[in-house]
């Protein structure tokens, strides 16, 4: 099963039943928040799940336990590594329907796709390796030797280095993905697994499963600064997008812990389904942002106190305005992706006019250059994407992720 947990109050909001036997290893979220990619180890197949009512919308046969799935960041395509087969599944994020299958390194677990969209990291555990693909060509383009028993894969925000933990030799491999060659390696704890990286690319986090802690990597020094106790048998990882909280799936605990990121300390943990495995991406309805330089992809606005929400995917190289009166205008060539409980006319070429919709988030993203920015606004202010030069946020906005681009 697939337990959903409100941050806001930390408690389980739902739990999604999957198939019987189905033994998830796997799980990650569409950047757009709308549905949630599982990869199921028991019964060869991953599955896509509608993260609003809970439902599977889809199944795709994999290869034999698949454990590791990612989401390319512009939300076109997913990926899924087959442990026994030795691949890795290439999957349409929207039809679910397999493009590709590419072959790796032997037994590959985790893997991740570059905040920049341009090459998908997996760790070969038996190969003692990590293959890089590219995401272009669907193609292996590089295979770096690591420590014995690579595991799990995380990237820095601005794609320059790939930190890859070794649940043999008890370290981390750092990479630069510049050159994809070994920088250093840092020792941890016993049996390290999951590894996740902060939003401001300043720190790694690294689950040590028969140590039952939590070491934190330094990313300027490449050294632990601190080991953290948490419950039996930590094995997933993710960071809130405000860098504030770690949270850490117990698979021999069956709970998950929450670590304070300012004191490096555990500070709740409470109980979710049997056996945790890992954690997905945060799916955010915060308030916004304005920024420039970069083309929109994908706008998403909620109304909190109504509950009407619309997604929408601008045209390339248009500016997009997410306004706080009467109504909420699409251009043409515009496309409404969804719109729950307001007023949408119109859509794809046509475009289409929303009204009764409050600025949340929006995701702009330059396919060309590779630049992409998360931005939260403060209070109702409009969000404003346009294809101008630099990144530029107003005070009291938050940049939650700005790869590439600048923002001051």
């Amino acid at each position: 099963s697939i337990s959903v947990v409100d941050t806001a109050t930390n408690t389980i909001v739902n739990t999604i039943a999957l198939a019987a036997g189905s033994n998830p290893g796997g799980v990650e979220v569409h950047p757009d928040g709308a549905t949630v990619y599982v990869a199921n180890f028991g019964t060869a197949n991953a599955s896509a799940i509608d993260t609003a009512t809970g439902t599977v919308l889809a199944t795709t046969s994999i290869g034999v336990r698949p454990v590791g799935i990612a989401v390319h960041p512009d939300g076109g395509t997913v990926y899924v590594s087959s442990t026994f087969n030795s691949t890795v599944a290439v999957l349409d994020a929207v039809t679910f329907s397999p493009i590709t299958v590419v072959g790796v390194g032997g037994v590959p677990h985790g893997l991740s796709v570059s905040p920049d969209g341009s090459s998908v990291y997996v760790a070969n555990a038996s190969t003692a390796d990590v293959s890089v693909i590219d995401t272009a060509s669907n193609a292996v383009i590089a295979t770096i030797p690591v420590g014995e028993g690579p595991y799990g894969v995380a990237i820095l925000p601005d794609s320059s280095r790939v930190y890859v933990s070794n649940n043999v030799d008890n370290n981390v491999t750092v990479i630069d993905a510049a050159t994809n060659s070994v920088v250093t390696s840092v020792p941890v704890g016993d049996d390290p697994r999951g590894v996740a990286v902060d939003p401001d690319g300043n720190r790694v986090y690294v689950a040590n499963f028969e140590a039952n802690t939590v070491s934190v990597i330094d990313v300027v020094s490449s050294a632990v600064v601190t080991t953290i106790a948490v419950p039996a048998g930590p094995r997933g990882l993710a960071v809130h997008p405000d860098g504030n909280s770690v949270y850490v799936s117990n698979l021999s605990d069956n709970s998950v812990s929450i670590l304070d990121t300012a004191s490096l300390s555990l500070t709740f943990n409470f109980p979710v389904g049997s056996g945790p495995v890992s954690l997905g991406r945060f799916i955010e309805s915060h308030v916004g942002g304005r920024s420039s330089g970069l083309s929109p992809a994908i706008a998403v606005c909620n109304n909190i106190t109504t509950g009407q929400s619309v997604t929408i995917q601008p045209q390339l190289g248009e500016a997009w305005d997410c306004t706080t009166d009467a109504a909420l205008s699409v251009s043409p060539g515009d496309l409404v992706l969804s719109a729950i409980a307001g007023s949408a006319t119109g859509s794809g070429s046509a475009g289409a006019s929303v009204t009764g919709i409050t600025p949340i988030i929006a995701i702009c993203r330059n396919i060309s250059t590779g630049q992409s920015a998360t931005v939260q606004l403060n209070g109702a202010t409009a969000v404003d994407c346009v294809s101008q030069g630099g990144l530029a946020v107003v005070p009291g906005h938050l940049v939650l992720v700005a790869p590439v681009g600048t923002a001051n």
